[in-house]
């Protein structure tokens, strides 16, 4: 592993490097990690362009495949390294991330070179918008997972009112499929607001493996193509307590 940089101490560290292995693949990847161990983006340095993780891949695709006109405006919390306002850069996309060293560090080792990203707590922000949106992409984490703040009653009913008619909520998540309760309960909080929901997750060897799911919630019901879903699989999460403020 070869450090390129190093911001932060303890749980507020946060690093970029390099790398000859990602997961089971092998190649040349720049990477950028938490404290806590969590990547939380990736680029091949031998193809660029490639999006390396599959849950942008699929969230993009759902995206794409359900988009009603020419443009869609988006609304992200949680910049990264920048893939998803990346790929819909020519579009109308806006982007909240917490921490400004992370949209610096995607700028000078990620390539990024987007605009339209306020600094700020994702909610906060989301709340004084005057617009409403095609999709709201909901990508933020800390060490425990999505904020509690962020998978309320209260913030998905925030989400629901700067949807457009035929909007949705897209959420990345991580946890341990039908196992990990608090993700359970994300998706049973979601349901309480929007009147379709749907959840996808990475098939894992281990059913307590820790992977990516990805929760929708729209008032229509969303379509995808499951090949292009870049290996997440329809599952039922199973029935959670509701979260609140």
């Amino acid at each position: 592993m070869k450090v390129l940089a190093s911001y932060g101490s303890g749980q507020e560290q946060i690093l970029v490097y390099e790398t000859t292995a990602l997961f089971d693949e092998k190649g040349s990847f720049r990477l950028l990690q938490f404290a806590d161990e969590a990547v939380q983006g990736a680029i091949d340095l031998q193809r660029p362009e490639r999006i390396v993780f599959e849950y942008p891949r699929a969230l993009i695709h759902v995206i794409e495949h359900n988009r009603r006109q020419a443009s869609v405006e988006l609304f992200i919390i949680g910049h990264g390294i920048g893939t998803i306002s990346r790929y819909f850069n020519s579009q109308s996309c806006v982007t909240a991330e917490i921490d400004e060293t992370v949209v610096q560090l995607s700028q000078e080792y990620f390539g990024w070179s987007g605009e339209h990203v306020m600094i700020g707590d994702g909610r906060l922000l989301l709340e004084q918008e005057q617009r409403q949106y095609d999709y709201i992409v909901l990508d933020a984490f800390t060490s425990k997972g999505v904020p509690q703040h962020l998978s309320t009653v209260q913030f998905f009913a925030l989400a629901h009112s700067k949807l457009k008619r035929h909007g949705a909520l897209l959420i990345n998540v991580t946890g341990k499929g039908k196992q990990d309760v608090r993700s359970n309960a994300m998706f049973s909080t979601l349901q309480h607001i929007f009147p379709h929901t749907s959840a996808f997750t990475l098939q894992s060897a281990q059913q307590r493996d820790i992977r990516n799911s990805i929760f929708i919630g729209s008032n229509d019901m969303l379509q995808y193509r499951l090949k292009s879903m870049a290996g997440l699989v329809p599952y039922i999460p199973e029935p959670g307590y509701l979260l609140y403020d």
